[in-house]
Order: structure tokens, then C-alpha cells, then sequence
């Protein structure tokens, strides 16, 4: 008999649940696509960089 109201009790709770942790998901996700272009390219610019965007500039 427990049982039963048991599971309607959490079930509830899960839907709200899966959607806020959606809404953080979806948030860093694209910080984390920016994030890693921008990593990347301060890595790249003391290797290339100052290389690059000479040749970009000039052409």
C-alpha cells in the first residue's frame, strides 16, 4: 500500500528536476564552446598568432 503513494510522491519531484538541470546544462554548454575558442586561440596566438593576423591584416 506504501508503495504506491511512494511512487507518485517522486515522480513529481523528477520532472522539475530533469528541467532545471536542463536549464545549468544548456547554460555552459555554449560557455564551454566560447571558452574553448578562446583557450585555443591564446595558445595558438604565441605560436601563430602574431603570424596570422599580420597576413590577415596586411591582405
Amino acid at each position: 500500500m506504501p508503495a504506491a503513494p511512494a511512487s507518485p510522491n517522486p515522480t513529481p519531484p523528477a520532472d522539475p528536476l530533469p528541467e532545471a538541470t536542463a536549464d545549468p546544462i544548456g547554460a555552459p554548454a555554449p560557455a564551454s564552446e566560447p571558452v574553448e575558442a578562446p583557450a585555443a586561440g591564446k595558445s595558438a596566438a604565441p605560436v601563430e598568432g602574431p603570424s596570422s593576423p599580420t597576413v590577415i591584416l596586411e591582405v
